[in-house]
């Protein structure tokens, strides 16, 4: 029962980013969650962190959406393959520097992996392309 409770979860995570529901979002979080971009190497920490991560790329892609493609929960793990599309009119925040807006739609494939516990998020690792999501924005490297 719990793998389906935290599949639940986890696809009600992504319904509030969409809904722009973002405090119902970090109520999901737990206190001492561990959120990961796998591809800047960038670290958020706790509720407040998981909303510094979504709102620096709704700051960048302000209409941006998920779709959910194939979702695989097993115990206390689940991951989760998307599609996150936007258009890019505002600043994107990374570690080598902010990209500015560039007006271009992006439509990029990832992968979260979702660590739970007692019906929270523990750890977030989020897994993405930035060469394609670059290359997308137009963006030389």
């Amino acid at each position: 029962m719990e793998r389906k409770d935290n599949s639940g979860l986890v696809r009600s995570l992504i319904e509030a980013f969409n809904q722009r529901e973002l405090d119902r979002a970090a109520e999901l979080m737990g206190p001492d969650v561990k959120c990961v971009n796998i591809a800047t190497g960038q670290v958020y920490r706790g509720p407040l962190g998981y909303l510094e991560l979504v709102n620096g790329w709704l700051a960048a892609f302000p209409d941006a959406q998920l779709e959910i493609h194939h979702l695989i929960g097993s115990g206390e793990l689940v991951a989760v393959e998307l599609t996150g599309r936007g258009t890019h009119t505002g600043s994107l925040a990374l570690p080598g520097g902010p990209i500015a807006a560039t007006g271009r739609h992006l439509s990029l494939q990832f992968c979260q992996v979702h660590q739970l516990r007692a019906g929270r998020v523990t750890n977030l690792r989020v897994y993405l392309d930035t060469a394609t999501m670059l290359q997308q924005l137009g963006v030389r490297v």
